[in-house]
């Protein structure tokens, strides 16, 4: 068992490493004057701390609608992950999305798509076609001309866009998750996932006023077949009720399970979560 874990361990730094040498790769062909300020200066506290936090995705009216738990690492590739693998996972994602770096997701976007790191499908098309724009609580800090304009929601292409939509709602839920700290690093996968899922549930049905128990699948089919219908943690507002339930009787006639998911896909995210969380929580709205 001791032997099992220690080699899970292995190779969860070996991956680490991996992802640290493509990051640095991808770095390395952008010009310097081509990354923002801000983004180079997170760039650098990313590879002083490895514990683990969380990626979050909302809409504008703070309901959540994807998570991904990681290594802390709010690096370019793994915000494209995050995004990538909640729309396979059925996240309906709007056509604007609002980012704390936003200017240097584009850059990087820009950069490696339509190339071995980013190749072109319909998913990464969808996602590189979206208007980005950096949050105002942050857009203050950013120097680069680029930010000041065209990633600032205020200007006057983007301002009858973003003029009523509240960019802070990230930092405002994030408040509200710190008063969970104690309990979420105690937590070790798939606990942690569990944990955020029905978390994020509850506080969906009280952002929006519905009642906890109208949702049906989370009471009725957690416990046998929320695994048929997302490849990773993922609250998606796209699932069919009637769906779930007609696959959860079909299941249960087959008596085997069916696979939503391919087999290497998810042997690369088997080892993701085996050590203890942390506190930290990163996000990407």
């Amino acid at each position: 068992m001791n032997t099992s874990i220690n080699q899970q361990k292995i190779t969860q730094s070996n991956e680490y490493q991996q992802a640290v040498v493509i990051d640095e790769e991808i770095i390395r062909t952008m010009d310097n004057d081509d990354m923002c300020n801000v983004y180079r200066n997170e760039l650098k506290n990313d590879q002083k701390s490895r514990s683990f936090g969380v990626l979050v995705t909302f809409l504008s009216c703070g309901v959540v609608i994807a998570f991904t738990e990681s290594i802390r690492s709010e690096g370019c590739r793994r915000i494209t992950d995050h995004l990538l693998t909640s729309m396979k996972s059925g996240a309906v994602m709007p056509e604007f999305l609002v980012y704390d770096t936003a200017c240097a997701l584009r850059l990087h976007w820009n950069n490696v798509f339509n190339t071995n790191y980013m190749k072109r499908t319909e998913l990464t098309e969808k996602l590189y076609n979206l208007r980005l724009v950096i949050d105002r609580f942050h857009q203050k800090g950013h120097k680069r001309q680029m930010c000041k304009q065209f990633m600032n929601p205020n200007y006057e292409q983007n301002r009858d866009i973003f003029k009523h939509i509240n960019t802070s709602v990230c930092e405002q839920f994030f408040s509200f998750l710190t008063k969970f700290r104690t309990s979420l690093r105690v937590f070790n996968y798939p606990t942690s996932s569990l944990f955020n899922m029905l978390l994020f549930h509850l506080k969906n049905a009280d952002t929006t006023g519905i009642n906890i128990n109208n949702f049906g699948l989370g009471q009725s089919y957690f416990g046998n077949d929320i695994k048929l219908h997302f490849i990773s943690s993922c609250i998606s507002e796209s699932i069919d009720y009637e769906l779930a339930n007609e696959n959860s009787i079909e299941a249960e006639e087959e008596e085997e399970p069916q696979e939503t998911y391919q087999e290497d896909y998810q042997q690369d995210h088997e080892g993701d979560h085996e050590e203890d969380q942390e506190e930290d929580h990163e996000e990407a709205h």
